[in-house]
């Protein structure tokens, strides 16, 4: 299953695009699901002053993924968001990357659901995805790491 390579980049850019536009829920390929139009919010991290996106997903066959980045003044504020976020969480793996940190983790939703996340850290900027399926969660992983790299 592969998700929309640009549906990941409105993800990451939340509010800069109209989703719309990228042809959400729309599918010419019977491989590629179809993905519910997200949920947008903005919300404040973890020192209290940068905006982070949280946009949420719903894959044609139910599976929720949400999509979280934040860009911070240095590098120093991106690593604090991600060990924020490792709190409460059991580490699945965790390891040092060129350019910060990636951890795979798990946790119980309010709803009791075992949730996996995948968090990590590209200098300034944080990402997360989470969704009740670890393998949606990293095909979406490597979706962003393939649409920043472009960038």
């Amino acid at each position: 299953m592969r998700l929309y390579k640009n549906i990941i980049h409105a993800a990451i850019y939340a509010g800069l695009v109209c989703c719309a536009s990228f042809g959400v829920g729309q599918s010419n390929q019977e491989d590629k699901p179809k993905l519910q139009p997200p949920l947008l919010l903005k919300g404040i991290a973890s020192d209290g002053v940068t905006i982070l996106s949280l946009d949420i997903y719903k894959v044609e066959n139910g599976i929720t993924v949400g999509v979280s980045h934040a860009t911070f003044k240095s590098n120093r504020g991106a690593q604090n968001e991600f060990a924020s976020r490792l709190k409460h969480t059991d580490i699945v793996s965790r390891r040092e990357q060129k350019n910060g940190k990636r951890a795979v983790v798990t946790y119980l939703s309010a709803s009791g659901e075992e949730i996996s996340a995948i968090l990590w850290t590209d200098g300034m900027d944080f990402y997360g995805v989470s969704s009740s399926s670890l393998e949606v969660a990293k095909q979406v992983e490597q979706e962003i790491l393939t649409a920043t790299q472009k960038n």
